[in-house]
């Protein structure tokens, strides 16, 4: 179905122009000094634009520093290893977004030369790159007038115009874009600032729950604001119920090194490694929970019977030979819409062959390693190994 033409009657070019100036004045005053804002590198700004990807300015800052200190340019970033980047990622998650940066630095380096596209419809060629994305690296790298709608702008838009109904569906959603194209069809240049400065009004000023409406520069063209409750527009639908699992981590020694194996391609975490894991029925991570975590070298054996499973669920997950004796520590993490109950469990192997064993498996020193590890891994090897 073809897009509805909005005409965003109270929003005339003078109103436009009115905002953007009351914007782009309190954004010079009251932006934030954030690492990929110091130039204006596309590399830089397509790193960070991924990287920002449902995840927190705070959280993202060191591991975009790292990043282009390991790699400072498109083609550094082609002529490195898949495992490598991973190794400079891990703890990042959402490691698809990773693979998907790999991929487009190697394209654009056989295609270009490691030149960025300007425009919008080219930059959206490559993998990982949706309309925001493109429209985002345009705008501030080349400042062309591009529209932009993530989470906090979607917030602020939706509240303006006080828009009703989820902000991130059908017509809303399409609504939306257009009022985020119409912002900058009047007016000329800093379409940059301009986006940016929207991004950073959603984050600190025009929040999900509290909006700060008395320190907000535009509140007066906030028909939301008018109505006297901006926080009921630009909600979202409910989040899906969160979806318990149990699974044990199996913890092999051998001298100083521990039995790790990497992700394939059917499995979370994909090419990260991890210890050997298993899913437990529920009944019997309830049995095994039983056991106290070891305290000071003191161990608590399992009991013999969750042993015995235990030991059969590694034979039929990886035809691995062990004998699982006592939990030493649990963790918990969340994917997606699963919450996991991880309890690390030691046990003893029996003649590994890591060549007879599905997949890739390593012996692995943790304090030496330069692996790519999954959070939980690196979580176990700090909280529990030590």
């Amino acid at each position: 179905m073809a897009d509805t033409t909005i005409d965003f009657q109270e929003w005339t070019s003078h109103h436009v122009r009115r905002f953007r100036r009351r914007l782009l004045h309190w954004f010079s005053a009251h932006r934030r000094d954030l690492p990929w804002r110091k130039d204006r590198n596309p590399y830089a700004i397509w790193i960070s634009e991924i990287m920002l990807q449902q995840t927190q300015v705070a959280t993202v800052i060191p591991y975009f520093e790292r990043f282009l200190a390991r790699f400072p340019d498109v083609h550094a970033l082609a002529q490195a290893t898949e495992e490598d980047v991973l190794q400079v990622w891990a703890g990042l998650g959402y490691y698809r977004r990773a693979r998907q940066l790999h991929t487009a630095a190697k394209q654009l380096v056989a295609q270009t030369n490691g030149r960025f596209p300007q425009r919008v419809d080219q930059l959206q060629q490559l993998p990982g790159i949706g309309r925001y994305t493109a429209a985002a690296i345009a705008s501030q790298a080349f400042d062309v007038p591009a529209g932009i709608l993530e989470a906090n702008t979607q917030r602020v838009y939706a509240r303006l115009l006080a828009l009703e109904g989820d902000p991130r569906r059908g017509l809303a959603q399409r609504i939306l874009w257009q009022f985020a194209e119409r912002l900058h069809a009047v007016g000329e240049g800093k379409a940059g600032e301009l986006n940016q400065g929207l991004m950073e009004l959603g984050s600190l000023i025009c929040s999900p729950t509290s909006p700060a409406c008395t320190r907000c520069p535009v509140a007066d063209q906030c028909s939301a604001q008018r109505n006297g409750d901006a926080a009921a527009y630009g909600t979202f639908s409910r989040r899906p119920r969160v979806t318990e699992l149990h699974h044990a981590a199996l913890l092999i020694r051998r001298g100083n090194r521990w039995l790790m194996r990497q992700n394939d391609a059917h499995q979370w975490w994909t090419g990260l490694w991890d210890f050997p894991r298993i899913e437990l029925p529920a009944e019997l991570a309830t049995a095994a929970g039983r056991s106290s975590p070891s305290v000071k070298g003191r161990h608590q054996p399992l009991p013999a019977d969750v042993a015995a499973k235990l030991q059969e669920l590694a034979h039929a997950s990886y035809t691995l030979s062990c004998r699982p004796h006592h939990l030493v520590g649990r963790l918990t993490h969340s994917v997606t819409r699963f919450r996991i109950r991880l309890q690390c469990i030691v046990a003893e192997g029996h003649r590994i062959r890591l060549a007879h064993l599905p997949g890739q498996w390593k012996w692995v020193e943790p304090s030496a390693h330069s692996l790519p590890f999954t959070s939980t891994a690196r979580r176990i090897t700090q909280q529990i190994l030590t």
